[in-house]
């Protein structure tokens, strides 16, 4: 479908959309009595959170670079805290939800004929389990699914919704993930 807006403001969006993230972790942790490591940890996550969301809106994509970054930086920080058995379960775990959340991508195509998720979507959650365990990462996909389907409520009250409108899913996945990753450091 190709991106709505080119990369020059897209990147102008991203650099503000980065900028705000950060500065929205530091201004949450602070206050918030997180340690200085968990506080680096929710901006970054927050900045990078905030990327992904405003690109997916933009564009409609959840580039593989947002997604290599939020996988790497998850297993960097639990390399940062010296705990093998923390990477090795951040890797298992992305694998496992990525194949999981593949099936019942594949399981939606087949029952109804069309992707209910795209691709980035599936990525974006797989590479969320290096920040979040797996229960983080079905609260976060539930609260990213119910702030669609309250989205979806009022377009469909303003103009109507005939169920075939694409919807930038990692826009509500991404803020869900940081603010199911802030709910386990507090």
């Amino acid at each position: 479908m190709g991106d709505r807006i080119n990369a020059g403001p897209l990147m102008m969006r991203q650099a503000m959309a980065a900028a705000a993230g950060v500065m929205t972790g530091i201004l949450v942790a602070v206050p918030a009595g997180l340690p200085q490591i968990a506080t680096a940890q929710l901006a970054f996550l927050s900045g990078l959170m905030a990327v992904v969301a405003v690109t997916d809106i933009l564009t409609f994509r959840v580039p593989d670079v947002l997604v290599v970054a939020t996988a790497l930086s998850g297993i960097g920080f639990a390399f940062g805290a010296g705990d093998a058995s923390a990477i090795v379960g951040a890797i298992l775990r992305m694998a496992l939800i990525g194949i999981a959340i593949m099936i019942l991508r594949e399981a939606y195509y087949r029952w109804r004929g069309f992707d209910g998720l795209g691709l980035g979507d599936v990525k974006l959650i797989a590479s969320a389990g290096a920040w979040i365990d797996t229960a983080g990462i079905v609260h976060a996909v539930l609260l990213a699914a119910l702030a669609a389907l309250a989205v979806v409520a009022m377009i469909a009250a303003v103009r109507g919704w005939n169920g075939m409108t694409r919807l930038p899913f990692a826009a509500f996945l991404a803020p869900s993930i940081t603010m199911t990753w802030l709910v386990a450091a507090l």
